[in-house]
């Protein structure tokens, strides 16, 4: 695995942190795409989902779904730009878990000062559970890298 050879790579995450920010900070995506949807796209949708007042529930849930796999990535681009940061993985795991979890409950917590957001406890746990998962993704890839690269490593002689 490519390892981050500059300090400066921390400002990806921050980065990725700052757009998982603003987009929470839009209006409902469920509001604007269930209003946005017209004509035989929208019957379709409304046929395939149940009915009219299903639409709105479906919609929200798909963007719900979202949440895990957004702070997974979140949790293993931080895990891999803290490299240069600290050499001691656990560490640095562990550290870049516990921040990106904060970030997501804060994250939560600032959606009841947007119109249409909400805060929700189980949006907070789909994005811990996602940097859990994004954590522990890291961690294979990691290992499995470093014990290819000493398997590899030439013999000195």
């Amino acid at each position: 695995m490519l390892t981050p050879t500059s300090r400066r790579w921390i400002l990806l995450p921050l980065g990725l942190m700052v757009l998982i920010q603003i987009v929470s900070g839009l209006p409902a995506p469920a509001d604007v795409v269930s209003k946005a949807i017209s004509g035989p796209l929208r019957e379709s949708l409304v046929d395939w989902v149940g009915g009219e007042s299903e639409l709105r529930p479906f919609v929200r849930n798909l963007f719900n779904g979202l949440h895990l796999p957004v702070f997974g990535v979140l949790a293993l681009v931080w895990a891999w730009a803290a490299t240069p940061w600290t050499p001691r993985r656990r560490v640095r795991y562990a550290a870049t878990a516990s921040l990106c979890i904060a970030f997501g409950v804060l994250n939560e917590i600032s959606q009841k000062a947007v119109p249409t957001r909400w805060a929700s406890v189980d949006d907070a746990l789909a994005d811990a559970l996602g940097v859990v998962l994004g954590t522990l993704l890291y961690v294979v890839l990691d290992s499995t890298v470093r014990r290819s690269s000493k398997r590899e490593a030439p013999v000195r002689g």
